[in-house]
């Protein structure tokens, strides 16, 4: 899952593909190899980065980062900048998200076109089911 700096990889597509099971499997290969990563769903981690101050570095420096339902509820400006803040910081670390969105999807969801933006800057493969 790494090339160059890019690491990670996006699982998107609609709902019950199987995107959740693939990340899981990725985490349970991650632990076997002693590989610290973090996992959250996606409502969690918006509240976690409500306290962005003491928190962020937590996200911002774990090993493996997994963001699972990527674009569920609806974010606001706060969540997006501190979405955005952290991806950025994240460069170099691979990063695992699953999401209902399409690549087009995103641009349509004020200010998560940036956050794509920076996943893509860091992510080896955007993987879809069009389906």
């Amino acid at each position: 899952m790494q090339k160059g700096n890019k690491q990670g990889v996006v699982f998107a597509g609609k709902t019950n593909i199987g995107k959740t099971c693939a990340a899981s499997l990725m985490c349970a290969i991650l632990a076997a190899m002693g590989e610290r990563f973090s996992w959250w769903y996606s409502p969690d981690l918006y509240d976690f980065l409500r306290d962005f101050d003491s928190n962020s570095s937590a996200i911002e420096r774990v090993p493996w980062l997994i963001w699972d339902d990527a674009g569920v509820g609806h974010g606001k400006d706060w969540t997006i900048s501190r979405l955005i803040t952290v991806f950025e910081r994240r460069r170099g670390l691979p990063t695992i998200v699953t999401t209902n969105l399409a690549a087009n999807q995103w641009v349509s969801r004020d200010g998560y076109d940036k956050v794509q933006s920076r996943l893509l800057q860091n992510t080896l493969e955007w993987i879809e089911d069009g389906g």
